[in-house]
C-alpha cells in the first residue's frame, strides 16, 4: 500500500509537470484590429494592436502573472518579438516594434486582420 506522503509527493509532482507544460503552451488572445506604420521619433517599422475587450482582459492577466519575465508575441508560430514584462499591461493598444522593415511590419499586421485574428503570447524559450 503506498503511503499518504508519497501519494501527496506524486500528485504534487504531477501537478507541477502539468502546469509547467501548460506555461509553455501559447495562449490566444484576440485581436479587434492592427496597423502597420512608422514610429513617428524614429522613423521606424512597427504594428500598432488593438486588442479587443476580451483580448485586454486576458492580455492584462497574462502579463500580471509574468511581470519581470521574458515572454513571446507570437503570428501563428513564428515569434515576431519577445520583451521583457516591465508591468502589468492594461491597455487597449500595444505596438509591436523592433521589426526590421515596413514590409514585415505589413505582414504581421495582414495576418493579425480578420475576423477571428489572434496573437498568441508565452514564456520565451529562452
Amino acid at each position: 500500500m503506498i503511503s499518504m506522503r508519497r501519494f501527496l509527493l506524486a500528485l504534487l509532482a504531477g501537478l507541477l509537470l502539468t502546469i509547467g507544460a501548460m506555461a509553455a503552451e501559447p495562449m490566444a488572445i484576440a485581436v479587434e484590429s492592427a496597423e502597420a506604420g512608422l514610429d513617428e521619433f524614429t522613423g521606424q517599422p512597427l504594428v500598432n494592436v488593438r486588442w479587443s475587450a476580451e483580448g485586454q482582459r486576458a492580455f492584462a492577466l497574462f502579463t500580471a502573472d509574468h511581470v519581470g519575465k521574458r515572454v513571446d508575441l507570437m503570428v501563428g508560430k513564428e515569434v515576431v518579438t519577445s520583451p521583457v514584462v516591465q508591468t502589468v499591461l492594461d491597455m487597449r493598444d500595444i505596438q509591436i516594434t523592433g521589426l526590421v522593415s515596413l514590409a514585415e511590419a505589413r505582414d504581421i499586421a495582414g495576418r493579425l486582420t480578420g475576423k477571428k485574428a489572434r496573437l498568441f503570447v508565452r514564456l520565451a524559450r529562452d
